[in-house]
């Protein structure tokens, strides 16, 4: 489904305060001027690995923000405040439900033809979670991303399933993407957030049980921007710690 940005905008202006999402598939630029007033906190794309050319390997359940893992010395890229890992509910990924040993597979760059650093799920049963806290607290309010298909065997394209999920494990909203592989690319994903919704987990599942596996690259994480307050509001605020200082070193004398 590919939304042009009059659409978005009119639904904006309506003053829509119900919940939900809004998908950009393969729409890159729609996604980017709807993104426009957000803060991008970080994107994560996996190149930290230190796994050589030609390679793949195996690591545990979670990928964290900060936390050494296998070939990632600094885990993922704090400021996401992402974590990646599996799901061993497969397509009925109503919570979290990491493997935990073996959970994950990365690989590097020229394994299969495969163009940069990739890491998805390990077990094909299994889908692929891709989890947000922001370090700030802030809530997120838009994800992209570059969703991957890896088949057992040679190559081929496949479906992707999109659950996108709120605080307390609300499902927001789902889509389907077609023609996802690891080697082109060339598939783009964008979720906007609407209302008062934040993200707080994307689970990517390609509906088979028995030989492929899912997952993502280059992801971007953006929040709201925070508000600066005003140096009126500031001066007001240091006078009345002052005032509240001075009231109390009165009251011990």
């Amino acid at each position: 489904m590919r939304l042009v940005p009059v659409v978005l905008l009119c639904l904006s202006s309506a003053g829509l305060s119900n919940a939900g999402i809004i998908f950009f598939i393969n729409d890159q630029p729609g996604f980017n001027l709807q993104a426009g007033s957000l803060l991008l906190r970080g994107i994560e794309d996996f190149e930290s690995s230190t796994l050589g050319p030609n390679q793949i390997t195996i690591l545990p359940d979670p990928l964290a923000p900060g936390v050494a893992n296998n070939p990632f010395p600094t885990g993922t890229n704090p400021a996401t405040g992402l974590t990646v890992q599996s799901n061993t509910l497969g397509g009925s990924a109503s919570a979290p439900s990491p493997r935990g040993s073996n959970g994950l597979a990365t690989a590097s760059a020229g394994f299969l033809s495969t163009p940069s650093d990739q890491i998805s799920n390990n077990s094909p049963q299994d889908s692929f979670d891709m989890l947000f806290a922001l370090p700030s607290g802030a809530g997120v309010r838009a994800v992209s991303f570059i969703p991957l298909f890896f088949p057992d065997s040679g190559f081929a394209t496949g479906t992707i399933t999109i659950q996108a999920y709120g605080p307390l494990n609300t499902l927001l909203s789902s889509t389907t993407i077609t023609g996802v592989d690891y080697v082109n690319a060339g598939s783009f994903v964008g979720i906007i957030a609407t209302g008062a919704d934040t993200i707080v987990r994307i689970n990517l599942w390609d509906g088979s049980t028995g030989s492929n596996y899912q997952g993502a690259d280059d992801i971007a994480v953006y929040s709201d921007i925070e508000a600066v307050p005003e140096p009126s509001t500031l001066l007001l605020s240091g006078l009345g710690m002052l005032l509240a200082i001075g009231w109390l070193r009165a009251l011990r004398h």
